[in-house]
């Protein structure tokens, strides 16, 4: 029955009891995530929220399926441990199924400091005060030039071993395993590590050297490093470069205690590019005769490292100085005392006098034949003098030669006579090497002045 109502184009039925017709039903929302290199991510926490918040994960295709979703504008996050939080959005249509992709990166990884582990330890030296500085602590390098100190290693060795410590940026969620890698071109090395890094950094210990060793040589290397990291298998990225690195390469485990930076500057300079004995001697000899002048009358009262800002010293201590530089590289060295005596404990003397006034003389107790050098005169009278044995032989480092010193003249009845001693707190020790002096009267026909 009418009653006129159609025409108004209102329903008669109360309002509030009025179903409304819907524009549409609900949806699907699927949600892939997936990784840098377009590979999909299985086992994502995967959180929607807009019109309705729901949470979930990702299959092994990466996809997230959130069935019958209300139709509205969605945030999408996606997260898994070892990855940065991923995020995008949605906007979802009635009775549709749409999609939306969250795309997850690796954090990226620095070298910020690095330490080095089976070296040999070292301690600065002091030169102004010619004493001991601080000792060489790890890190020795740290990024941005704030820090680079040496390490110490035996030539050839293979036993290297890094601590870097790395920054995680930005910081991932949860943790992840972490490989790292450096690599060195000149000498030819690799070392890798694996191990489980999160948060904004991470130290790994003991990172072992996995192919190469340092040349047989002694030497000052300068290590540079190239360095890339892998998240769980992915492919490798550049983590940046560390160095140069200063490595002293020495002979053998060194002997002298401390051991310090700039004993191995002299003597791994000295002998670079050397790993037969002898001639490393050789070439420690002749290096600190070609350092220091050889002054005969000078003798400095400080560690044998002092002598280099001095300048100038006597046999004594060119003999002390050679022997504690061998034995740095981890070479057994001796002073030999030289002198002229009767006995191994006497020291015989004569005399030598002025050409101008032979009241005016001094008591040598050896004439040897040699060449001037530095401020030793040619064929000089000495009371004693001193050189230092290396590996059986004996070398003379204020001179530059190889071999023992044969006396020209001695007082009569006097002979060759020969004392080791050992270089102690980096002094010459053994002295004196004699117990008896005895004074000749004879004069030897060689005048002062002459």
């Amino acid at each position: 029955m009418s009653n006129g109502s159609a025409d108004t184009g209102f329903s008669s039925e109360p309002v509030g009891s009025t179903t409304l017709p819907c524009p549409g039903g609900p949806a699907d929302l699927i949600v892939h995530v997936g990784d840098e290199y377009g590979n999909a991510i299985e086992g994502a926490d995967v959180d929607i929220s807009g019109a309705e918040s729901r949470s979930g994960k990702s299959d092994a295709t990466g996809n997230a399926t959130f069935s019958g979703v209300a139709p509205g504008g969605y945030q999408v996050s996606a997260s898994k441990a070892g990855f940065v939080k991923g995020a995008s959005a949605a906007s979802v249509p009635p009775s549709a199924t749409t999609s939306a992709n969250v795309e997850l990166v690796r954090p990226a990884v620095t070298i910020t400091e690095l330490g080095f582990s089976d070296d040999f330890d070292l301690t600065t030296w002091d030169a102004t005060s010619a004493s001991a500085g601080p000792k060489i602590t790890d890190p020795v390098w740290k990024t941005g030039g704030v820090l680079n100190n040496p390490a110490c290693y035996k030539m050839d060795s293979n036993n290297m071993k890094l601590w870097p410590r790395v920054s995680i940026s930005p910081t991932p969620v949860g943790s992840a395993t972490l490989s790292l890698k450096a690599i060195s071109s000149a000498p030819a090395l690799e070392f890798r590590i694996d191990g489980t890094a999160g948060g904004t950094e991470k130290l790994f210990e003991n990172m072992p050297l996995l192919s190469g060793n340092l040349e047989k040589k002694v030497q000052t290397t300068m290590l540079s490093l190239k360095w890339s990291y892998s998240w769980e298998g992915d492919p490798w990225k550049t983590a940046g470069s560390t160095g140069p690195h200063k490595i002293y390469q020495v002979y053998d485990t060194p002997i002298e205690s401390p051991l310090f930076d700039f004993a191995l500057d002299r003597s791994c300079w000295y002998a670079a590019g050397d790993n037969d004995v002898d001639k490393i001697a050789d070439k420690v000899s002749k290096g600190i005769s070609g350092d220091l002048i050889y002054d005969p009358g000078d003798a400095p009262d400080t560690h044998v490292l002092g002598y280099y800002p001095h300048g100038k010293c006597l046999c004594m201590n060119n003999a002390a100085l050679m022997a504690y530089l061998c034995r740095s590289l981890g070479i057994p060295a001796t002073m030999i005392y030289i002198w002229g005596g009767a006995t191994g404990t006497e020291y015989t003397t004569f005399k030598q006098v002025r050409a101008a006034d032979p009241t005016m003389f001094w008591r040598p107790t050896f004439m040897v034949v040699a060449p001037k050098n530095d401020l030793a005169e040619e064929n000089p009278h000495f009371t004693y003098h001193v050189v230092t044995e290396v590996n059986g032989k004996t070398y003379d480092p204020s001179y530059g030669t190889i071999g023992l010193i044969s006396l020209a003249e001695t007082a009569p009845g006097a002979s060759r006579q020969t004392k080791s001693a050992s270089v102690v707190g980096g002094k010459p020790g053994g002295w004196p090497p004699f117990s008896t002096k005895v004074n000749s009267p004879w004069v030897c026909p060689h005048k002062i002045g002459l």
